[in-house]
């Protein structure tokens, strides 16, 4: 049943179906958890925006002074130069790739 079908229901008498019903019946949507639907099928967490990820670091972007600026200030004050450093749902590569030279070695999950 379309839009207006639905609508013209609504005025002879039955009981339009409710839009959860609608939906169910017209999309047939699956069950999925959170990391299935945001994550799963996601061909890049950042739109393939990140400098020396997805593009080449550009001096004249602010933006891109200030992911490395953040990535390093994380480095300096975790003391983890020459350390071994574990990145928890690193998505597109981001802090992982960035800092991995200045790390003993650098792990991702």
């Amino acid at each position: 049943m379309d839009g207006l079908h639905w609508i013209a229901n609504i005025g002879s008498g039955r009981l339009p179906e409710s839009v959860v019903e609608w939906i169910e019946r017209r999309l047939q949507p699956e069950s999925c958890n959170s990391e299935e639907f945001f994550y799963d099928e996601m061909e890049s967490q950042s739109g393939y925006c990140l400098p020396v990820i997805h593009q080449e670091f550009d001096i004249t972007k602010r933006s891109h002074w200030a992911d490395r600026g953040a990535l390093f200030d994380f480095l300096i004050s975790t003391g983890g130069d020459g350390k071994r450093l574990l990145d928890f749902g690193p998505g597109d590569g981001w802090p992982s790739l960035i800092v991995a030279p200045f790390a003993r070695e650098a792990a991702a999950i």
